[in-house]
């Protein structure tokens, strides 16, 4: 190899990316070294990341195209199809994002369902869905699926797809919140946990009585309201338990990294 031309990337993947890598190159900075200038196709190639699984790339502070050739000393850093923040502004690999936080969740997780809805994540759940329409939805829909089961993996045509190993779902949910990297993106009370609709924000004016108790009209002034549903929910004792919940899980996640 001629050292004048040999070029040295410094590499650093993100997110279920890491899956795709050996254990040594994992969750942290490895270099790679090519003969000559490579693209970033061309690395992407070497480390066996298919271009469906990554929507941007930044080298050196400033994202990059598949084509882009790189230099001696480059930093790149690989996400997958991002959820976590808003990459509106940057040059992605992908015209539109491949995936948004979207979730299915199989017969199994209701409960795990529910929590990711509490949280505001848009996630499908059908208590007698089979496999097949699962996989198709996720195909549509660029949803991940979520299963505790492994029948997915044996699927090449499955795209996303992540097994949940715990029993226990405020456990599911941190498996789930630490694979998508989800702690910064959270928006509690916003969907309805029945039904998955985003709920819109209702003035006491407009709200029709006949739907809400009149020994809560008589207080309440804020409501959130389904149309799919075609309800309303407050601020009453359901709601103080369920900020608890949410409150606490996300406490003892910022607790462990104090």
């Amino acid at each position: 190899m001629d050292d004048h031309n040999t070029c040295f990337i410094t590499v650093r993947c993100y997110a279920e990316l890491n899956d795709y890598l050996p254990p040594d190159q994992r969750y942290k900075d490895f270099q790679l070294v090519f003969p000559t200038q490579p693209t970033l196709e061309q690395v992407l190639l070497t480390l066996g990341l298919n271009l469906n699984y990554v929507d941007l790339v930044i080298r050196n502070k400033t994202s990059i195209t598949r084509l882009t050739l790189l230099a001696n000393g480059d930093r790149i850093s690989i996400y997958p199809t991002l959820e976590s923040f808003d990459i509106s502004s940057l040059e992605k690999l992908h015209p539109i994002p491949l995936r948004q936080p979207t979730y299915i969740a199989d017969v199994h997780l209701g409960k795990l369902a529910k929590l990711l809805r509490l949280m505001g994540f848009d996630t499908l759940y059908f208590k007698s869905a089979d496999y097949k329409y699962i996989i198709q939805c996720s195909l549509e829909e660029q949803r991940c699926i979520l299963s505790k089961s492994d029948l997915y993996k044996s699927k090449p045509y499955v795209q996303r797809y992540f097994q949940i190993t715990t029993q226990y779902p405020r456990e599911q949910l941190r498996e789930v919140f630490n694979r998508f990297d989800l702690w910064n993106c959270v928006h509690p009370f916003t969907r309805c946990l029945t039904c998955n609709t985003l709920l819109t924000k209702v003035e006491k004016h407009a709200v029709k009585q006949e739907l809400i108790p009149q020994r809560v009209f008589s207080w309440c002034t804020e409501y959130q309201y389904c149309s799919n549903c075609v309800k309303y929910f407050w601020k009453g004792t359901h709601y103080e338990r369920m900020i608890n919940v949410v409150t606490h899980f996300l406490n003892t996640h910022l607790d462990g990294h104090l």
